[in-house]
């Protein structure tokens, strides 16, 4: 089943070498709505440090939240909020540090985010979902990236994000089959021309039974399981790729073979 919600997560981070708190954080992600739904956006969640908390509303566009909080023994509020323009694709969050009565902050020293250390006390995210626009082309792309403002610092671009669309299925084939010391051995092939193959499962049937998966290739195209000795075994490979698109075919015998009956001998 095609998945259409894109989950995306900004995270910032106060360094462990800085030599003061962060008071505000600023965050920016312009959103390509020629290849995203705008009516479909909605705030998931955010935080920083031990704090988590979840928008909440299906499709919620904007949100402000002020979060009580604790920096070295003093209570401040952290008012943060989120809008999203649907005519733009323009996606901004705030975190403003003010005292608990939200005033201006009187000490610079106690804004909410610390510098960093091995308890993470320095970082931060904010979470988004959106939809991508139906039927996209196989291969096509959505690229996204955000911008970050600590205080009144520079903006800090993030990494670009790239998401590849794999709409078609894998294929794939027995190409041959060995027995050695008591064991089929099979070689298969596949291709996908996107995310490519991840996995291939190999069914065995016993003398015309039911379908028994036998194997599960995940590295190299061999496949190994014991056989009886004068058995008809009925062989079949399915494909999975990358992104766990199965191969539309029908399990049944691709190839047959009958293993090597065992010599007689004299005891």
């Amino acid at each position: 089943t095609p998945i259409h919600q894109m989950p995306y997560m900004i995270t910032f981070e106060n360094k462990a070498s800085a030599t003061a708190t962060a008071n505000e954080v600023f965050i920016a992600d312009t959103l390509d709505l020629s290849k995203f739904d705008a009516e479909s956006f909605s705030f998931d969640a955010f935080g920083w440090a031990d704090t988590t908390l979840v928008v909440g509303g299906q499709h919620s566009q904007d949100f402000a939240r002020d979060v009580i909080y604790n920096v070295k023994g003093h209570d401040i509020t952290v008012r943060v909020s989120g809008q999203f323009d649907p005519q733009t694709g323009i996606v901004h969050w705030a975190f403003v540090s003010l005292e608990k009565n939200g005033d201006e902050l009187e000490n610079i020293m106690n804004g909410f985010l610390l510098p960093n250390n091995d308890d993470h006390v320095g970082e931060g995210f904010v979470s988004f979902t959106i939809e991508h626009k139906k039927n996209p082309a196989n291969g096509s792309t959505i690229s996204n990236k955000a911008t970050i403002i600590f205080d009144a610092n520079d903006p800090i671009v993030t990494n670009t994000y790239v998401n590849t669309f794999d709409i078609d299925y894998p294929s794939s084939q027995i190409t041959k089959v060995e027995e050695k010391d008591g064991k089929l051995v099979v070689t298969v092939s596949g291709s996908d021309a996107t995310s490519g193959i991840g996995s291939y499962q190999v069914y065995a049937f016993k003398n015309g039974g039911e379908a028994e998966l036998v194997a599960v290739i995940t590295e190299g195209n061999q496949a190994t399981f014991a056989c009886d000795s004068g058995t008809k075994y009925g062989l079949c490979v399915i494909a999975t790729d990358n992104v766990g698109w199965n191969e539309p075919k029908d399990i049944k015998a691709e190839t047959e073979v009958t293993s090597v009956k065992e010599a007689l001998t004299d005891r």
